[in-house]
């Protein structure tokens, strides 16, 4: 008699079999996060402790956004110029980033992620929080070039307390998110505010940095959360064997981005220490052994290496060219 499928096809109905079976018990509610995970996150996301509240009410008292500022926002990124109408609109969202600040003084930050709203306003409520990073930034900037590098460093130093803020809760959308809002402030802009900082005000800045260092949440920890959420039996193993291997191009370029962040961040730190000792000691360090006070010399975790020491800077070859590139095409 004549085999209806081959050995290969019919490993393959059965796997969609597995796949159609599992999506109907997660329908159903078998596999979903533990019920009282679930009701533990609404009561959290909506207790007055919840600093995520106050974002969203910052987000609605902007005026102004990223958007309609366009032309000014090129002037003052392009230029170094700070036209009538940018600063007007500026002052406008103060009450926005003071709504801002009130969340990040709250103990924790929750997003609406799990259970509480749609999908799409969930995701309309993460894109919140990019923006008010954005105007954190604009804000900061604009201090800066007004001689006011105090008032820059804080409002530098929210956007990475706000992006730690966001990635709370350990699962890849909101640590997407996180990277998108730190980056506001450790790609360029803290390291071009340094020569301006005063010696108590780089303590400061390496303070809070190596404490926000310590809350990052890797991108390994993000994926097994991922995955305990998701691998609820054998069905449940299948779909994400599956999409993992139709996700892992995607993975590979979050990853990439985690690591980046993670490595600015730490080149920050190393600059800024070795600004520190140049203020105090009148000359430069001869090695980064000389500014870390005891500690080893930190590894880059983009490259995997520890950074080197040339010409009086932290270096590290493949994250330079990374950043070069970056301002290149900026530039251009």
């Amino acid at each position: 008699m004549k085999k209806l499928f081959s050995p290969k096809i019919l490993i393959i109905l059965v796997l969609l079999l597995m796949l159609l079976l599992g999506a109907f018990i997660n329908g159903q509610g078998a596999s979903k996060l533990p019920t009282l995970s679930e009701q533990e996150h609404v009561a959290r996301y909506e207790s007055e402790d919840n600093g995520y509240l106050l974002f969203m009410e910052a987000y609605d008292l902007l005026t102004s956004t990223a958007t309609s500022l366009e032309d000014e926002l090129s002037k003052l990124y392009e230029e170094d110029e700070v036209s009538d109408a940018l600063r007007s609109a500026l002052d406008s969202n103060i009450p926005a980033l003071d709504k801002v600040r009130e969340g990040l003084a709250k103990p924790y930050s929750i997003a609406p992620y799990i259970n509480v709203q749609s999908q799409a306003t969930k995701m309309n409520t993460l894109s919140y929080t990019r923006e008010l990073g954005r105007q954190l930034a604009y804000r900061a900037a604009v201090d800066r070039l007004d001689g006011n590098p105090e008032a820059a460093l804080k409002g530098y130093l929210d956007i990475v307390r706000l992006g730690e803020r966001s990635g709370q809760g350990g699962v890849l959308i909101l640590g997407l998110v996180s990277v998108a809002i730190q980056d506001l402030a450790t790609r360029e802009a803290l390291e071009e505010l340094l020569p301006d900082l005063s010696v108590e005000q780089l303590n400061h800045l390496i303070g809070i940095l190596e404490a926000e260092e310590k809350k990052l949440i890797s991108f390994e920890q993000i994926l097994a959360n991922e995955r305990s959420a998701m691998v609820v039996g054998f069905s449940g193993k299948i779909q994400y064997l599956m999409a993992k291997k139709v996700l892992e191009p995607a993975f590979d370029r979050a990853n990439e981005s985690f690591k980046l962040r993670d490595a600015e961040i730490r080149r920050v730190l190393l600059k800024a220490r070795v600004e520190r000792y140049t203020r105090e000691h009148g000359e430069a360090p001869v090695t980064l052994e000389d500014v870390m006070d005891g500690a080893p010399v930190p590894i880059d975790p983009y490259t995997g290496a520890v950074f080197e020491f040339i010409d009086g800077q932290p270096y590290s070859a493949d994250l330079e060219d990374v950043i070069n590139k970056r301002k290149k095409s900026r530039n251009n």
